[in-house]
C-alpha cells in the first residue's frame, strides 16, 4: 500500500542498477509513481518542480545536486557521508541519514511531507547556509585572489 499515491519519485542518473530498478518498479506496480530520468544536465528544472530532494549516494565530493536543491529552497534528505556533511547539518538545514538505517529515508520523507513547518525551517536555514557558495561571493573571492597576485 502506497502511503501517498499522488507522490512521484524522479530518479536522475545512470548506473549499474538501472535494469534492476526497472524490474523492481514493474514488480511493485509503481510505474505511475516512479520515473527514471537517466543522465540529465538540466537537473535544476526538475528540482524546481519537486517538493523535496533526496540523495542516497555512498560517497560524494562536493555534491552539486545538494547545492542546487538548497539554492532552489528545497528540503534535502541525504545519506550521511563526507561530501553531504560539508553542506548539510542534520536537523538544521536538512536531514542526514545513515545508509544502514533501513527506515531513515522513508521516515524523513514522510515527516517532511506531513510537517510543512519543519520543511520550511530546513529550507530557510539552507538558503542562509548556501550563501557563501553564491556566484557573487565566489566572484568576489576570485577577484581578491587575482588582485593580490
Amino acid at each position: 500500500v502506497i502511503k501517498y499515491p499522488e507522490a512521484k519519485l524522479l530518479l536522475a542518473g545512470n548506473g549499474p542498477e538501472h535494469d534492476n530498478l526497472v524490474k523492481l518498479i514493474e514488480e511493485l506496480n509503481l510505474g505511475d509513481n516512479v520515473e527514471l530520468l537517466g543522465y540529465r544536465t538540466d537537473i535544476q528544472d526538475y528540482v524546481n518542480i519537486c517538493d523535496l530532494v533526496v540523495s542516497a549516494s555512498h560517497r560524494e565530493g562536493l555534491p552539486l545536486n545538494i547545492m542546487e536543491a538548497m539554492i532552489c529552497g528545497k528540503p534535502v534528505i541525504a545519506s550521511d557521508n563526507r561530501g553531504h556533511r560539508e553542506l548539510i547539518k542534520n536537523n538544521e538545514n536538512g536531514k542526514l541519514i545513515k545508509l544502514d538505517n533501513n527506515n531513515g529515508f522513508e521516515n524523513s520523507i514522510n515527516s517532511l511531507i506531513e510537517n510543512k513547518k519543519i520543511a520550511n525551517y530546513l529550507c530557510k536555514n539552507a538558503l542562509e547556509m548556501i550563501k557563501p557558495f553564491s556566484v557573487e561571493n565566489i566572484k568576489e573571492e576570485l577577484i581578491k585572489i587575482y588582485i593580490k597576485k
